[in-house]
């Protein structure tokens, strides 16, 4: 039989100035509950699944900052409180990046238990935070290029997703072609009922965030965002024009702004291989306004995504069907890649 850990998140109350004696008497009170609720949590689970349990299992409290996390662990046993509500989740199994786990929970603080359902996610590790009555969590870490944002506002219904468009449309920047981006949850506002979520790329520091929002989870709104990078203002323009830069074909790229550009996104992204796509992609679109057949090259998926390409078949590009605003813009691009390549070089 194997010894099962618990994770608890419990609500403590501390007053100020609270009498030693009526602190050790509430103190004692709460190790009553904390106990009456253990042997209900173990009774319900042994009446659902068999005698799983040996004396001794622990009982963690982690009320302090009220989140868990879903380790794909045999041995392990999470269980959240919230006032009354109890949620408790049994390991299942887990193959091929995905999890199960068995979810019963109480709304009686453990009187009544409701039937247990099945919950399945596609993540070795997934965030769980409580905020008011809602339920929140990242799930497909890893396994998707963006994770999904679950959440349940009744503890009765299953997770539901919402669409973050922003990070979405981060995602579909040539950029960000070739990395995957996880999420990390922060500062729950039980009084604004908000919380708020940074992305930032894959295995990378948690601090040196892609973008940043704060969600307001009763109306599922933006409450407020860090675009520290710019990445959703290039996004968004990108997502409504297809162009990475609209107008390199009649006005000159700012050298300065280019090079600030390029300087922070390797400084968040750790490795130049989306910046370099990105440069190519940029210097090819010059062409690709010409009607520059991209067929059997690298960027003819690419460029057959984009509404305003219009291919002209075999077409080449002479550089005499250059303006100047196009050479010189090509000319600059060209000399940032070659930076970028000695950049990577030195790495």
């Amino acid at each position: 039989m194997k010894k099962i850990g618990v994770l608890l998140s419990l609500v403590i109350i501390l007053l100020l100035g609270m009498p030693a004696e009526c602190m050790a008497s509430e103190q004692k009170s709460l190790a009553t509950e904390v106990q009456n609720l253990k042997g209900l949590i173990q009774k319900e689970l042994e009446k659902e699944f068999g005698e799983i349990f040996q004396e001794d299992w622990e009982l963690v409290d982690g009320s302090a900052e009220h989140t868990g996390i879903l380790d794909c662990d045999n041995d392990t046993i999470n269980c959240y409180k919230d006032g009354d509500k109890v949620l408790v989740l049994l390991y299942s199994g887990s193959g091929m990046s995905q999890y199960w786990y068995n979810e019963i929970y109480s709304v009686d603080s453990g009187t009544t238990w409701e039937e247990p359902v099945l919950l399945h996610g596609t993540s070795s590790r997934t965030d769980i935070y409580f905020v008011n009555d809602i339920m929140i969590m990242a799930d497909g870490i890893g396994m998707f290029k963006i994770p999904n944002i679950k959440y349940k506002s009744d503890w009765t219904e299953e997770f539901k997703t919402i669409e973050i468009n922003e990070i979405t449309q981060i995602a579909e920047l040539p950029v960000m072609s070739n990395g995957l981006i996880d999420v990390s949850f922060s500062d729950p506002d039980p009084e604004k009922n908000q919380i708020t979520m940074q992305w930032y790329p894959l295995y990378e520091d948690t601090s040196d965030y892609l973008y940043k929002m704060t969600l307001n989870l009763t109306s599922l709104e933006k409450v407020s965002e860090d675009d520290r990078y710019g990445l959703q203002k290039m996004a968004k323009y990108y997502a409504e024009t297809g162009f990475i830069y609209p107008d390199s074909s009649q006005e000159y790229l700012n050298e300065i702004e280019l090079n600030a550009k390029y300087l922070k996104l390797m400084k968040v992204l750790k490795e130049p291989d989306g910046i370099k796509r990105e440069l190519r992609c940029a210097i090819n679109e010059i062409y690709a306004r010409k009607g520059y057949d991209f067929a059997d090259t690298d960027h003819e998926d690419y460029f057959a995504e984009k509404d305003w390409y219009k291919p002209i078949f075999g077409k080449q590009i002479s550089e005499e069907e250059l303006n100047v605003y196009e050479k010189a813009n090509i000319d600059l691009l060209v000399k940032i890649e070659k930076e970028v390549e000695k950049a990577d070089e030195a790495i």
